[in-house]
């Protein structure tokens, strides 16, 4: 009796068989496909097993179905490069928000004086600036000796007015008007006092101190003028503030109009 099968050893009828005897051949065919049905890892094509859903996700079974493992190693690659684009483009990105930050930084720069515009000029004009536009900050220095024509910063404003230290003064003293208005020194002698350099309006402060001896004279250059002709009374004691002076520069900036006071302290 022919006794043929499939690839897979399943039984095959055959027309020279009885028809009883290839029942029971094609009954047990069936039962052997219906377990290997069942058990879906086994199933068979061509002689090549199939894989499993485990072998699948895990690459492996790469002795028996090889294009698994092909195709985990294809899809890792694939995503190794998704993600190494976006991180070339993120760093892409990174570079390019620099360089606009930087550009516009300088852009801003520029427009702060309209220095990158055609008409610089009329630019100025037309935003009612002139020539303030070109204008820096004012030091102390320059608002104190009136020179330059910067502008006036709230700083330097009151950098200027205040109180220059004259050191120690004996003998002749010529205070220089253009290095601020307000000033103090220590009285290590007899002094007389002068003010060089003034200015129309020119506000002048001065307060001559007594040292550790004490019992120092102070006059004043006839420029100087006091309310009825009467100069403040010095404290002479022994570290001591001998007398206060305040004045203003007349128009002609060669006469002090001044009213001063003796203290005890």
């Amino acid at each position: 009796m022919p006794n043929d099968s499939t690839t897979r050893d399943y039984p095959l009828p055959h027309p020279d068989n009885i028809a009883r005897e290839d029942a029971g051949r094609i009954r047990d065919a069936i039962e052997r496909i219906s377990d290997d049905m069942d058990g879906a890892s086994e199933t068979r094509s061509g002689g090549v097993r199939l894989a499993t859903p485990a072998e699948a996700a895990a690459g492996t079974a790469t002795d028996r179905v090889p294009v698994v493992a092909r195709v985990k190693s294809m899809i890792t690659a694939a995503i190794n490069a998704v993600v190494e684009s976006m991180e070339d483009l993120a760093d892409d990105v990174d570079a390019f928000t620099t360089s606009m930050t930087t550009a516009l930084g300088t852009k801003l720069a520029k427009a702060a004086n309209l220095s990158d515009l055609s008409d610089k000029a009329a630019a100025r004009t037309a935003l009612s600036l002139g020539a303030s536009a070109l204008k820096g900050i004012a030091t102390m220095a320059q608002l104190r000796a009136k020179t330059g024509t910067d502008l006036v910063g709230v700083d330097a404003a009151w950098d200027a007015a205040k109180w220059v230290n004259l050191g120690n003064m004996t003998g002749a003293v010529t205070i220089d008007a253009s290095l601020g208005s307000r000033f103090y020194g220590t009285l290590t002698g007899n002094v007389t006092i002068d003010v060089s350099n003034l200015k129309d309006g020119q506000p002048v402060e001065i307060i001559p101190v007594q040292d550790a001896t004490g019992g120092r004279t102070v006059s004043w250059n006839a420029r100087f003028k006091w309310p009825s002709a009467a100069a403040p009374e010095v404290s002479t004691a022994a570290n001591t503030h001998a007398c206060v002076v305040t004045g203003v520069a007349a128009w002609d900036a060669s006469t002090i109009f001044a009213a001063g006071w003796k203290v005890t302290t």
